[in-house]
């Protein structure tokens, strides 16, 4: 078991896929900005209780990462992690589709 206060998970990765059909940027920002009209936002913050939390938006032609991390985590650090992994999957899917996943190069260049 875990004890407590110990989350059972410590990490959530957010995988969302934009499909073809959706409504264009523009129509949903004219959908936005009718339902706020007269409506003015003060402040907003996101927040979690997940001490690390990576999004990973399919935009069809390409990603988008989003990293929400306590301090000590790093945001910066696991986008970089993320990136670096996802270059070295299409490399090798591109140049070398036989390569074992586990001789990907995960690990940015200056660690």
């Amino acid at each position: 078991g875990v004890s407590a206060p110990t989350p059972l998970f410590s990490a959530l990765l957010n995988y969302r896929h934009s499909s073809a059909g959706a409504a264009s940027d523009q129509e949903v920002t004219d959908q936005a900005d009718q339902l706020w009209e007269g409506i003015e936002v003060r402040g907003g913050e996101e927040r979690t209780n997940y001490p690390l939390i990576l999004s990973l938006d399919d935009l069809g032609e390409g990603f988008s990462l989003n990293v929400q991390a306590v301090a000590g985590i790093g945001a910066q650090r696991v986008c970089g992690y993320m990136q670096t992994a996802l270059e070295s999957l299409v490399h090798a899917l591109e140049q070398t589709p036989q390569a074992p996943l586990n001789s990907l190069p995960i690990l940015p260049a200056d660690e």
